[in-house]
């Protein structure tokens, strides 16, 4: 039995290295500086956890909040769904886990807080995760003896 060559696999269909990617490199930037006020820079679990705190947020926004606490969560299912095989459950994930950054990324962007690299770096892997998600494997042309007459 012959074992395939990844690189040869990773150049006829990038998405599902495009989605690794995008998720690692997201979920690093998460725990960098996202926010600044006055010499204290945030990370994004650190903005979280002082909206909770000064209770900024209420209601089913304070829920949506804590909920970015499970973004690393939601980023290993993608991985293992990835690693499973399981394309169509990794799309849906990284689709999930790229509305949430977007979403935490406007709210603090519309906040007075001065926005940190961290910021760009998980919009960054955003953008790699998305590519992961549209990406859509070519299909090979239909052999001569699958065609109908």
């Amino acid at each position: 039995m012959t074992r395939p060559n990844v690189r040869n696999l990773a150049a006829r269909d990038p998405g599902p290295a495009l989605l690794v990617a995008g998720v690692a490199v997201a979920v690093v930037g998460t725990f960098l500086p996202w926010g600044a006020s006055g010499r204290a820079e945030r990370s994004s679990y650190e903005l979280v956890a002082v909206l909770s705190r000064l209770e900024v947020v209420d209601g089913w926004r304070a829920d949506l909040a804590t909920a970015w606490y499970f973004l690393p969560l939601l980023a290993a299912a993608a991985l293992v769904a990835v690693l499973a095989g399981r394309r169509p459950l990794a799309r849906i994930l990284g689709t999930a886990m790229g509305v949430a950054v977007v979403g935490m990324a406007v709210a603090v962007t519309r906040s007075p807080l001065s926005p940190r690299p961290g910021m760009c770096v998980t919009i960054i892997g955003t953008v790699l995760l998305g590519g992961g998600v549209l990406w859509r494997r070519p299909h090979p042309p239909a052999s001569k003896k699958e065609r109908a007459p």
